[in-house]
């Protein structure tokens, strides 16, 4: 047993009490009898607060970390496509580079890819079409390439794609079946596209071993392919020396319209059925300060990547109609058919700007010939369509020029308000000698007849096709054997003088 006691003094007394108690006879402790249950409910009460804390901080971290991953996630991928984005894309170059590296004879290829047209399906069907097709693009992409490989959205249309031991042969091979892939036709929500793809290839270590150089040689090559409509090519390094040139040339490009460094060359456009000049075609040509005449060819398209045609084109306008104004008060009245390029009809103000020119001058608008390609009138075709009505109800006269080499057809001429058009050389320099060519003519030059449509042919180079032209009724020709393109001043002493005003001179 245990005891318990106390003892106490009895005042004024010599004796004390003490008080003794003895434990129960039981094998629980007094501690464990009196403390016992106590302890274990709180026990338990910790517990489960605990057990309830560390669900809800699991259950937080889950939240938290699902929420860091998708946050991750979408600072490296795109969200449309859910394909890497370019930051993504940086670091998983520079990781294959630095495993091509460790394993020696190993390479890889870089592919940049854009799509062709695809801004006609946004202009035409909005953006919900352009993004379900970009979608349908990655998809075929990646059924394409390897596991290995990577293919990431770089920006709007653009594609990048990194190909893991991939030589020139593998790379060619696999920018092929992309390229012949994408013309596949596309079926969305019953709606039907054809597109294509300009991809540009730059190979490791063969052309750099720096990731940024690769990605900049590739992205070179794919805008030196768009321009020149293929489909891909490998990088060259001589294109990094025209690059610097062309840099160098639009600044000199952005000072010649500052500096009016242009000049407008004309050639004559003689009527078969009067036989005599009736209008003039201007032809753009630059005076550059260093380098002299620079070629269309040349500065043209710079100017139509730069933006800076919209000001050169407004250029033209003015001083083309200035100088037809000229020759009227000299008592030549002639039609002066000026170029228009693609991104001029992307802009419907280009209307009201050529009729203040024309109203400022007191011009005749069924003297001004508005010329614009295939290609352009193609290219965005509601808007074109609304420039176009416009410009012809006003009694402009629309013309399409290098008619054969695009995409249109004599019914859609029809419809886009078109009164002329103009046989592409390419079909009518030769026609004397390649019956091929001479059908085409004959049969362009029919149908535009029935539609109402006069027909120029340009790039008569001999008597015998002048010959052949007539035979078909063809309303108007241009070229060498007429005359080559030549200044204003040039051109009036050679055709024109006081007593014979718009006669063809003797030497025709």
């Amino acid at each position: 047993l245990r005891y318990i006691w106390y003892r106490s003094e009895i005042s004024g007394t010599p004796y004390s009490l003490l008080l003794v108690h003895a434990s129960p006879t039981e094998n629980m402790s007094f501690y464990f009898k009196h403390l016992g249950v106590p302890v274990i409910i709180s026990f338990g009460i910790v517990l489960w607060a605990s057990v309830w804390l560390a669900a809800i901080l699991a259950k937080l971290y889950q939240r938290l970390d699902k929420q860091k991953k998708l946050m991750e996630h979408d600072a490296l991928h795109d969200p449309l496509t859910e394909l890497p984005n370019r930051t993504l894309l940086a670091d998983r170059l520079a990781h294959a580079i630095k495993e091509v590296k460790c394993d020696g004879d190993d390479c890889l290829a870089v592919c940049m890819l854009d799509l062709n047209r695809f801004k006609e399906v946004n202009d035409a069907l909005g953006h919900e079409y352009g993004d379900k097709l970009l979608i349908e693009v990655s998809k075929r992409i990646k059924e394409i390439i390897r596991e290995a490989d990577t293919v990431a959205r770089v920006g709007g249309d653009e594609f990048a794609i990194i190909l893991r031991h991939a030589d020139v042969n593998k790379a060619t091979n696999i920018a092929e079946r992309i390229s012949k892939s994408l013309k596949s036709e596309f079926v969305i929500d019953n709606e039907r596209f054809h597109i294509s793809g300009s991809l540009g290839i730059s190979l490791f270590p063969d052309h750099s071993i720096n990731p940024e150089n690769l990605m900049k040689y590739a992205d070179m090559t794919m805008y030196h392919v768009k321009n020149l409509n293929y489909e891909f090519a490998i990088y060259n390094p001589d294109q990094e020396n025209k690059r610097s040139n062309t840099l160098s040339l639009f600044t000199d490009l952005v000072e010649a319209i500052k500096n009016n460094e242009f000049e407008i060359y004309y050639q004559p456009k003689l009527d078969l059925e009067l036989n005599r000049i009736t209008g003039l075609e201007s032809l753009l040509r630059w005076n550059h300060p260093t380098q002299g005449l620079i070629s269309p060819d040349v500065f043209i398209p710079l100017a139509e990547q730069t933006g800076l045609i919209r000001d050169i084109s407004k250029w033209v306008l003015r001083k083309a109609m200035l100088d037809q104004s000229s020759l009227k008060s000299k008592g030549i009245d002639l039609t002066v058919a000026i170029n228009l390029s693609a991104h001029d009809l992307d802009d419907y103000s280009i209307c009201d700007y050529i009729e203040s020119i024309t109203k400022k001058l007191s011009s005749d608008p069924e003297k001004i010939v508005l010329e614009i390609t295939e290609s352009a009138m193609m290219l965005n075709l509601s808007t074109t369509d609304k420039i176009l009505s416009k410009l012809n109800n006003d009694g402009y006269i629309i013309s399409i020029d290098d008619f054969g080499t695009g995409y249109s057809s004599l019914s859609n001429l029809q419809k886009m308000h078109i009164k002329e058009i103009k046989i592409d050389r390419s079909f009518v320099s030769d026609m004397d000698c390649n019956e091929n060519n001479a059908r085409i003519v004959q049969g362009t030059i029919g149908l535009a007849h029935d539609l109402g449509i006069n027909v120029v042919a340009e790039g008569v180079e001999s008597d015998t096709v002048i010959e052949l032209l007539q035979e078909l009724d063809c309303n108007m020709i241009q070229g060498y054997e007429i005359c080559e393109p030549v200044p204003l001043e040039k051109l009036i002493l050679r055709y024109w003088n006081q007593s014979e005003l718009m006669k063809v001179s003797n030497g025709l």
